[in-house]
């Protein structure tokens, strides 16, 4: 059974909205504790994945790992085994508000559909770009 999040696993996920975005987490500091400790965990759970996806310093196949990782605590978070503080949060908030697991799981592949996508138009530009020159340029000089 998942232990229930200490004050610094809340700090945790109060840190990482924080730190993306200081209108949202701000604006949600309006809400009853309750309330705001489970937006701040689903928005860093959303920032994390997300961040993961659009690290073009992160190989594609380190991407997917990342993204994997997190399908395995999202799992976690539902079978009583969460053992980090953004897991252990939502799996505290996820009963409360009827968060669905389902739902987590459609962020990350989403995102993974981003990662994937972004790889097939990376390569397509690449290729596009040197048919441009080609196509598009008479004069050598004048391209470079």
């Amino acid at each position: 059974m998942t232990s229930a999040p200490t004050a610094e696993d809340h700090a945790e996920v109060a840190a990482i909205v924080q730190n993306a975005s200081t209108s949202f987490f701000g604006a949600m500091r309006m809400l009853p504790l309750e309330r705001r400790q489970a937006i701040y965990a689903v928005y860093a759970f959303c920032r994390v994945v997300d961040d993961i996806a659009d690290d073009d310093d992160i190989l594609p196949e380190k991407r997917k790992i990342g993204l994997d990782e997190w399908r395995a605590r999202i799992s976690a978070v539902y079978s009583g085994k969460a053992d980090d503080a953004s897991s252990k949060v939502l799996a505290f908030c996820a009963p409360i508000f009827a968060l669905n697991q389902a739902d987590f799981i459609a962020v990350i592949d989403g995102m993974q559909m981003d990662t994937d996508t972004e790889n097939i138009t990376r390569a397509l530009l690449k290729r596009g770009i040197k048919c441009i020159n080609i196509v598009q340029y008479d004069d050598v000089a004048r391209r470079n």
